[in-house]
């Protein structure tokens, strides 16, 4: 692979401090203590020779020089306890580097699967993919675990947490020392190891309100001899579900229009039953009638006698369990032409569209994990150390939700008039709601094994022969309908045994769906048993390699010795995912359904670095250094490839330092993005469909399409179903990844004040990015296309034609398997800040980071325009955190805030006006700006430390009217994981050694 170089001159534009992030890069050494750069570089001016040399994350050579050529970001365990947090997702996730875009956490039940499948907590550096972030643990790969077919990254969800001294986060790509997926960055996770006396440790956060209780309690005891070391440690989490009942933002989604521009006066339908705007959370209870011949929207009396004695005059049988007839065939009651608007709303003020059953779906998913770990040493020679790890892991999570049944899942225009529960005597459709649930049990073992030493040759040289395997192991479980049960439960006679293969015959009578029960959600017990099944699939995920590595000084040049690292790995990783024999078998009806995913790869590389001291102890330069490295990765599956870095520091003098980088980056395709069998999942036509009403749109090519398509222009004013969405491995097509990385770095560590500050930019560019298009840029790709005709990927997806008697227009498959896209662009600049002061009363410190966003855009096609991924809800333009940490005699106390600015959606749409049930209306389609305030006392007694604290101090949740359509994701505001949905709560940490 060959990569342009650059001038690094061209990115010296890099002023204007933002703020923020404690300091500069920290090293990986055998004691927990971390020291500023000034503190540094005194040591090191003072008595090199009495320095520790240490790893730096980023670097495989271990120096005496404590300044790293990469920037890297600290967070240490105490710093995040002081603020509340024990779980290593939401510290890191809450770091600036990745707080830039939304993350995977336990906030996505239910919205999307994501890779590693539900449960699954992943990190993302600038958002650019979890894929793309490497996660190492003491300098080694951490292998994925996870469920289903798309397990690929590390799940966060197997870090002990209790184990971690600090999280090392290095923001610039480093494949050519750490391989395939250091693309983005890195992220190296330090565990506390030469433990000498034992330590319990207990836990707990509390919503002032309930729901999201977390609980964590572990116990460590090490002993460390003359030649050798003993630690262990268990650990148990728990995170309590938030359901969607327990916040308000959640419990009663709304449309949120208004009727002015300055967002004041509310547009929305009240509800005729609770004289409040109207909750939308499920439609459910709605019964759609065919044929026949109704009055023009007279409501007849809620008697269920007058049903039976001849049916419906009108549309409404009362304000919950609501009749909606047609003598159309399709559409609902309300878009009948002659009866016009101000009808039609009236009738939506009646429509069932809230069911108490959403009130118990998850928004936060409950966790548990129980945790083992040990660590040992033992020197067998005074140059040859014996090591090991051992991680064992399991994690329990769940996610409840609901879904509609409707007679369309199956293909069915309605109930047959023969049947004997249907009490309208004509084809009739209905939408109830009926449970669905999922759970998941990982299993992970991590076993790491080596010898490390010393050769006493020349200079003498360190030396590492290392082996790792790790293990997932997942169990994961669903609710799921019959489909051939459904089906038979539609037919004549209450049960049309002819079409069922799972069972011999329908529950007696018939499977009642017109009971107020059933209306509510609540099947009885025979017919949910009928109609639902429990399926359970198996993961496995093995990841294994052998690397060994040797790093020393060769030789003297006049600046200093020229330090060498070089090594080999020899890597293999085998998935092997076996959906349950129901969901491999197709008898799902409406939901996810997949095939085995099975496929390994093997890679084989050998790496070196070099650290060239070029110039010392002259004018503007006290030392200018060179590091190079590169690595030759050969893949069983793709081919070989190359990745090279070469990167300066430049000391100028002891206040200023500028330190720069570029170089490649290479990824080859992940098991899951080769092998995975086609899953199939759901997404609702107005989230992927840009035709819908296309009329009230100002794009001349998507009108023009559209309409070429024969879709009519008001299309989407309706009920409609999901689309189907089918993923698969894209092996035979798909080509590695390549990027180009760049970075430079100004930091100032002055003599007359303890403070440093570091200014760095990046900018990584990726090409032949692997990725899906996704449903909706498939579609949107086709619509907007100068070349609709001819468009690629309008043969991605089948849309129904306007004729079709059941679901006219609608959207029913998109292929969405991985593919090649063009390129993603990520570049911004980081700034990491710290202050240090000791008074006669205590000691202040002060840490700061801030990440801003220059440009972030993805392209698909290299001859579409770019996608502009910033300064949108969910991507804000940059963030920051600052703490401020006081130190008196025993006592803590400890300020902490992050910050999101405000974000829009509006620059995705043409105005921020649009008309609902005919009136002119206004969207609210910002997100305003967030703080969120955190703050603790803690004190400690004798070998006690106790830590009394609240987060969210404000109760601070994010623009809880946002419309409906403009970010939102789920209740009334955006979903995203900058935000805190638990809201305030205290917490309380106890511990004690001995």
């Amino acid at each position: 692979m060959t990569s342009s170089r650059k001038s690094l001159l061209a990115t010296t534009i890099i002023a204007g401090l933002a703020i923020m992030a404690p300091s500069l890069a920290m090293a990986q050494s055998q004691t927990s203590q971390t020291q500023t750069q000034q503190e540094e570089d005194d040591a090191a001016k003072d008595d090199a020779a009495q320095v520790d040399e240490v790893v730096v994350t980023g670097s495989r050579i271990r120096r005496n020089e404590f300044t790293s050529t990469q920037p890297v970001q600290i967070i240490t365990a105490r710093e995040s306890s002081l603020e509340g947090l024990v779980d290593p997702a939401e510290i890191l996730q809450s770091s600036t580097a990745a707080a830039n875009a939304g993350q995977i956490n336990n906030y996505f039940t239910g919205f999307l699967t994501p890779n590693g499948g539900p449960g699954a907590n992943t990190i993302s550096l600038r958002g650019l993919g979890a894929q793309r972030t490497l996660v190492l643990i003491n300098g080694r790969r951490a292998g994925p675990a996870g469920a289903r077919g798309q397990v690929g990254p590390t799940d966060l969800n197997t870090i002990p947490s209790s184990m971690i001294e600090r999280y090392e986060i290095l923001t610039d790509g480093a494949s050519s020392v750490y391989g395939s997926d250091a693309v983005a960055g890195v992220i190296n996770i330090i565990t506390k190891t030469n433990i000498d006396g034992g330590a319990f440790d207990a836990y707990t956060s509390q919503p002032l309100e309930s729901g999201g209780d977390e609980y964590q309690v572990s116990g460590s005891w090490g002993k460390t001899w003359d030649r050798g070391y003993l630690s262990i440690g268990a650990d148990y989490y728990e995170r309590k579900p938030l359901l969607f009942g327990d916040r308000d933002v959640f419990a009663c989604p709304q449309v949120n229009v208004y009727a002015d521009p300055n967002l004041t006066i509310r547009a929305d339908v009240v509800d005729s039953a609770t004289g409040t705007y109207k909750c939308q959370t499920i439609t459910a209870g709605l019964f759609t009638l065919y044929g026949g011949t109704y009055g023009n929207g007279t409501d007849f009396a809620p008697d269920a006698n007058a049903v039976a004695g001849g049916g419906p005059t009108g549309c409404d049988m009362n304000g919950y369990r609501q009749v909606v007839a047609f003598t159309t065939g399709a559409g609902a009651c309300a878009v009948t032409a002659a009866r016009g608007t101000a009808f039609r709303r009236a009738m939506f003020e009646r429509t069932p569209t809230d069911n108490p059953m959403y009130a118990s779906r998850t928004a936060v998913s409950p966790v548990k994990r129980t945790s083992f770990t040990a660590f040992a040493g033992y020197d067998l020679t005074p140059d040859i150390e014996l090591f090991g790890e051992l991680l064992l892991n399991r994690r329990e999570s769940e996610q409840n939700s609901f879904r509609q049944l409707f007679p369309g899942l199956v293909g069915y225009l309605g109930t047959s008039p023969d049947q004997p529960l249907n009490p309208f005597g004509t084809f009739y459709d209905f939408t109830i709601a009926a449970p669905s649930n999922a759970d998941q049990q990982v299993d992970y073992t991590r076993v790491v094994g080596g010898a490390r030493g010393t050769l006493n040759v020349g200079k003498g040289f360190d030396w590492e022969l290392v082996g790792q395997y790790s293990k997932s192991k997942a169990e994961y479980g669903s609710t799921f309908l019959y489909a051939d049960r459904f089906e038979a439960s539609l037919g004549d006679d209450g049960c049309d045994e002819s079409v069922l293969i799972t069972a011999t015959a329908c529950p007696t009578g018939g499977v009642d769906y017109y009971s107020p029960a059933a209306l509510s959600g609540d099947l009885s017990a025979a017919d949910r048993d009928f109609l639902l099944g429990y399926a359970v699939g198996t993961t496995e995920y093995i990841h294994q390699y052998v690397e060994g590595s040797i790093a020393g000084d060769l030789f003297n040049l006049p600046a200093g010795p020229i330090g060498a690292a070089v090594g080999f790995q020899l890597r293999k990783e085998e998935i092997d995912d076996t959906p349950s024999e129901e969901e491999r078998g197709g008898i799902f009806a409406g939901s996810t359904s997949a095939v085995r995913t099975a496929g390994s790869d093997t890679i084989k590389e050998v790496f070196a670095e070099f650290e060239i001291p070029v110039i010392r102890n002259v004018p503007f330069i006290d030392s200018f250094t060179i590091n190079a490295s590169g690595r030759y990765s050969d893949y069983e599956s793709y081919g070989s490839n190359s990745t090279y870095k070469i990167g300066f520091n430049w000391a100028i003098n002891s206040q200023f330092r500028i330190r720069g980088s570029e170089g490649t980056s290479f990824r080859a395709p992940a098991l899951y993005e080769q092998f995975l069998g086609n899953q199939s999942g759901f997404l609702s036509q107005a989230a992927i469909d840009p035709c819908r009403n296309w009329g009230l749109s100002t794009n001349e090519t998507l009108r023009t399409n559209c309409a070429a398509d024969g879709i009519p222009e008001t299309y989407g004013n309706g009920q409609s179903s999901s689309a189907t969405v089918i993923t698969g491995g894209g092996r035979e097509n798909l080509q590695p990844e390549t990027a180009e990385t760049q970075s430079l770095g100004i930091i100032w560590t002055p003599t007359f004040i303890n403070l440093n500050i570091a200014l760095d930019y990046f900018k990584v560019e990726i090409s032949d990015q692997v990725d899906n298009f996704g449903a909706a840029g498939i579609l949107a790709g086709c619509y907007l296309s100068n070349n609709f005709a001819t468009e690629p990927l309008c043969t991605l997806f089948d849309r129904n034609p306007n004729t079709a008697a059941l679901r006219p227009n609608e959207i029913i498959t998109v292929r969405d398997n991985y593919v090649n896209i063009a390129r993603q662009l990520s570049e911004g600049l980081d700034l990491t800040a710290r202050y240090s002061k000791e008074f006669s009363f205590g000691d202040l410190t002060i840490n700061a980071r801030a990440s801003y966003i220059l440009e972030w855009e993805d392209q698909y096609l290299l001859d579409e325009e770019p996608n502009q991924l910033v300064d949108q809800i969910g991507n804000p333009k940059y963030v920051a955190n600052a703490s401020a940490r006081f130190e008196r005699n025993d006592y803590t106390y400890t300020w902490s805030v992050d910050y999101i600015p405000e974000s829009s959606n509006d620059r995705f749409y043409a105005s921020n006006t649009g008309t609902y049930f005919g009136q002119p209306i206004f969207y609210q389609r910002t997100a305003g700006e967030y703080f969120l305030h955190s703050a603790s006392i803690q004190k400690r007694i004798d070998r006690w430390t106790l830590t009394l604290g609240a987060r969210n101090i404000f109760n601070e949740i994010s623009n809880p009217t946002s419309s409906s359509g403009g970010g939102r994701g789920a209740g009334n505001v955006p979903l995203s994981s900058q935000y805190d949905y638990l809201g305030r709560r205290l917490f309380l940490n106890v511990s004690k050694t001995f």
